[in-house]
């Protein structure tokens, strides 16, 4: 479903961004109205497979998408 296809997505910018699994990286997920509380309910599941030490989960603006993930090594 949904955070499977966000997991995917996270682990594609991890590798663009030339991050290693050991990496320490915080995540920035920009949801649509229907997919924020999907988002947050797997919060735990999401930082475990991202493998980020925090995910910022806030309301995406642009409803056209579903949503949008930024990744930062920290």
């Amino acid at each position: 479903g949904i955070i499977r296809d966000i997991i995917r997505l996270a682990q594609s910018i991890r590798k663009e961004q030339g991050l290693r699994p050991s990496d320490k990286v915080s995540a920035i997920i920009s949801a649509s109205k229907e997919v924020k509380p999907i988002v947050e309910k797997n919060k735990h599941i999401l930082l475990r497979e991202i493998r980020a030490q925090e995910i910022l989960v806030n309301n995406l603006e642009n409803e056209e998408d579903n949503y949008k993930i930024i990744i930062k090594k920290i």
